[in-house]
Order: C-alpha cells, then structure tokens, then sequence
C-alpha cells in the first residue's frame, strides 16, 4: 500500500525515495512485496517519523574590510 502522506518513488538500485507532503509531520506508512520473477517474498511494513524542519534564519555575510595602508 502507498504512504498516506507522501509520495515513493522506487530507483533504479532497488532503494525507496520517501517525500512527505508539504508542512506533514507525523507518521507515515507503507508496505511492499518483492517479486524476483518466481517466488513473491512476505509483504514488509515500513514506518517513517517525519519531524518538523529547522529553519535557517537569513546570513549576511561580508567581505573582509580593506587593509589600511
């Protein structure tokens, strides 16, 4: 079954891609099978906790006051 608050995408080196819905934070869900073309394995279950993100506040960086000569 597909996550409930977000999307997963399968790459190409068997790996899961999990992307939460915008502003989610809670638990998410999902199961699969693996087929290798003769024999379906057991369906696993996976839990994801996603948290709140940290946001960065603005930076002001400056340069390096001239040298006095």
């Amino acid at each position: 079954t597909p996550p409930s608050q977000g999307s997963l995408t399968m790459l190409p080196d068997g790996s899961f891609q999990y992307v939460p819905n915008a502003n989610y934070v809670g638990t998410d869900t999902f199961t699969y099978q693996v087929d290798d073309g003769t024999t379906l394995s057991s369906v696993a279950s996976v839990t994801v906790n996603v948290q709140a993100g940290v946001e960065n506040e603005d930076v002001l960086v400056e340069p390096d006051p001239e040298p006095e000569q």
